[in-house]
């Protein structure tokens, strides 16, 4: 079968389930099973912190809802329109809110705000103290990404391509950018990210935009990828995945495009590697990780990025971008496990079970604790064993 032929039989396979939406591999590799989980002796002891439920729905349309938090409250939301904090040492609720609302993004947390969208178009504000609903905006475009929050400004990337500031006290639209997007492309967008005085975000067109936070001006963009092919199929080029930002570096990747490490303030690549990821990345002090297309779970130096190590347990398993969590990477997966791999070696250290959903968001890391939220709303937050607070 050739390779067009392939892409062409994967796409009507998957947008036949979800729209336009594509996730990876071939039919063949897609064909085959998830990798089965192997036994281990475990490294690494956990504490489950929390365990609540947020309102399910919205696994199969790839609702972006991952917890979030500002240093003293978690947050998170469900579908049903459920926003719950918590306090941060204790893991104790301290407000539970329900919006009249089918949320798809969120919560980002900043500000003392929070923000959340929602299927009719709206970004709703709330107090993150109380839960008290601030403002609606109508944006009038699906979002699927969480909002992200800083400089009194709440930013938001649509799915029509367009990113937009809206003020932090009002609401009101201030500034908004835009990119063409293209006749087929992942579903879901990947979370802005703010880098001091700047917003960048990656785009359906395989383009990564960095953009004034106050005026909106361009500043730079680059492309991550270059359409290659006669087929939409084959020339999709997607940069949405997880963007991780440290100080002025920025790290990049997406579906079939380059994973690279660049200078916020100019654009300019400090290294590049031909890996794609349609999930993303993340990083610590001294490594980028990344979940390819395969699932196969890999470490790159920060500074130059050379592979450092490399996991093939996971194949096919649909997982999560990794997040670091102290001395360890966690990944989701399709069965609703968290898998903690040693940040030295890759090697699996742990693993626990939220739900029998899966887990599409990944998870997010605040002190010392670990919280992740299924497909179906179940939301927990561990610790390691021994650390207090």
């Amino acid at each position: 079968m050739t390779r067009s032929l392939r892409l062409l039989a994967l796409a009507t396979a998957v947008l036949a389930v979800s729209g336009c939406s594509i996730f990876g591999g071939d039919d063949e590799e897609a064909a085959l099973p998830p990798t089965p989980l192997t036994d281990f002796s475990p490294t690494l002891r956990l504490d489950r912190v929390i365990n609540d439920g947020m309102g399910g729905g919205g696994g199969v349309l790839r609702y972006a809802l991952r917890p979030s938090g500002d240093g003293t409250r978690a947050y998170a939301a469900g579908a049903d329109g459920t926003v719950v904090a918590y306090d941060a040492v204790s893991g104790k609720r301290t407000w539970r809110a329900k919006l009249d609302a089918t949320i798809t993004a969120g919560p980002g947390a900043g500000d003392g705000r929070l923000a959340v969208a929602d299927r009719s178009g709206g970004i709703t504000a709330l107090d993150a103290r109380t839960g008290d609903v601030l403002w609606r905006q109508d944006i009038a475009a699906e979002v699927l990404a969480p909002p992200v929050l800083g400089g009194e400004r709440v930013i938001v990337r649509s799915v029509d391509g367009r990113l937009l500031a809206l003020s932090g006290t009002t609401g009101e639209l201030l500034w908004f950018v835009e990119q063409p997007v293209p006749r087929l492309s992942q579903r879901g967008t990947g979370a802005p990210v703010i880098v001091g005085d700047a917003v960048v975000a990656g785009f359906d067109n395989g383009r990564i935009l960095a953009a004034d936070l106050l005026s909106g001006e361009v500043l730079w963009e680059l492309p991550l990828g270059i359409p290659s092919g006669r087929s939409d199929i084959e020339r999709m080029v997607d940069a949405d995945g997880a963007l991780a930002a440290s100080g002025n570096d920025l790290y990049v990747t997406g579906f079939r495009a380059r994973t690279a490490a660049i200078a916020a303030e100019s654009g300019q690549a400090l290294w590049a590697r031909e890996l794609s990821s349609y999930s993303g990345l993340g990083i610590d002090w001294t490594n980028v990780y990344m979940t390819l297309e395969g699932d196969q779970v890999i470490a790159l130096s920060r500074s130059n990025g050379t592979q450092q190590w490399s996991n093939e347990q996971f194949l096919r398993r649909q997982l999560t971008a990794p997040v670091a969590f102290g001395e360890y990477v966690v990944v989701g997966d399709l069965e609703g496990y968290l898998h903690f791999l040693s940040a030295r070696s890759g090697t699996l250290a742990a693993r626990v079970r939220v739900d029998d959903a899966p887990i599409v968001q990944r998870p997010y890391v605040m002190g010392e604790t670990l919280y992740a939220q299924s497909s179906e709303g179940t939301l927990v937050g561990y610790r390691e064993r021994g650390e207090r607070r």
